[in-house]
């Protein structure tokens, strides 16, 4: 994105199946998002062919191979979200057999870490960090790397937000890699981390923030313009509903 302004790149979210995924080729994001993991991952069943699916989901009508078939035919970018350690390999096997036809940016994604009220969290796996990355380099290392934490949102008491020790821990994983990283942040918890968000920002130039919003979460445009003004706009991205992002425009001009 360069100088650009990252809220310019949209993006469609869990594009999971063949009817969401023929919508999104057709559309006017420009980033597409699907969930990666074995069909039948956890059960007898399980096998080592990666789909479109979001644990507890372990099936789906699309492989990522047939995903990533329809996708490479548009000029669309990816984001391969990964649900499991499991699964990343054999993707990234795929993605490999179709490298002369990528591109267009590229990004993996990962929880790799422990971080605000993770006990809370939906889907507590996270993927070990220094597997990941490993794999990563070894299979396909010409990527963005999305690396985040595991974390939850609580209704009825108050959440903590992402700590100095977090991001420190996050930097310390991140600083040595050779490729753009940027780092998922759960919108409803910036407005009592922003110090911290901004520390790790200021830590390489190969850092960003991609802003995301769980359903039921309660996140305030306030807190999400004050990130905004605080750092270069080309270094946050936001994951939202296209609605969203047209209010975060009307309320940071």
């Amino acid at each position: 994105v360069g100088s650009h302004d990252a809220l310019e790149v949209t993006w469609s979210h869990a594009v999971n199946s063949q009817e969401l995924l023929a919508e999104a080729v057709t559309g006017d994001t420009l980033m597409l998002e699907v969930d990666v993991t074995l069909r039948g991952f956890g059960t007898p069943a399980q096998t080592d062919v990666p789909v479109a699916a979001h644990p507890p989901v372990v099936d789906s009508d699309v492989t990522v191979e047939e995903w990533l078939e329809v996708v490479l035919k548009t000029d669309k970018g990816v984001k391969l979200d990964f649900k499991s350690l499991e699964v990343v390999a054999p993707t990234l096997r795929i993605l490999h057999s179709h490298r002369h036809h990528i591109t267009r940016p590229l990004w993996l994604n990962a929880d790799i870490l422990r971080g605000p009220n993770a006990a809370q969290g939906e889907y507590q796996t996270f993927i070990p960090a220094a597997e990941f990355l490993s794999t990563v380099n070894q299979h396909f290392p010409n990527c963005t790397l999305s690396l985040g934490w595991n974390t939850g949102f609580y209704h009825d008491r108050e959440n903590e937000g992402y700590t100095r020790e977090m991001v420190e821990e996050m930097h310390a994983v991140t600083k040595d890699l050779r490729q753009p990283v940027t780092f998922p942040v759960r919108t409803s918890l910036i407005g009592q981390s922003l110090d911290n968000l901004k520390w790790l920002l200021d830590q390489s130039e190969r850092y960003s923030l991609t802003l995301w919003t769980s359903k039921g979460d309660a996140h305030r445009l306030y807190d999400i313009v004050r990130l905004r003004k605080a750092v270069s706009p080309s270094r946050i991205y936001y994951d939202f509903p296209k609605q969203v992002v047209n209010e975060i425009l009307s309320d940071a001009l």
